[in-house]
């Protein structure tokens, strides 16, 4: 069916719209894939560590952080 060009106006803004929110998804997805990696990258480095000192097992939460020079949560 043939539209008004204003019509299609409008229809692209909203297009323009849906677009901007996928973008932000897509960058709050990218933040949180990021933050996951770096978590296991830390949870990989505490294994290593804790086996390497011969432990059989610790705390997620606390053990080596200091050693391994990073805070929780960064």
């Amino acid at each position: 069916m043939k539209q008004t060009i204003e019509w299609h106006q409008r229809a692209l803004t909203n297009r323009a719209k849906f677009l901007a929110e996928k973008e932000k998804d897509l960058a709050r997805m990218v933040r949180e894939i990021d933050r996951l990696r770096q978590a296991n990258r830390l949870y990989s480095a505490q294994i290593a560590l804790a086996k390497g000192e011969g432990k059989d097992g610790f705390n997620e939460d606390r053990y080596g952080i200091r050693r391994l020079c990073v805070t929780k949560g960064e």
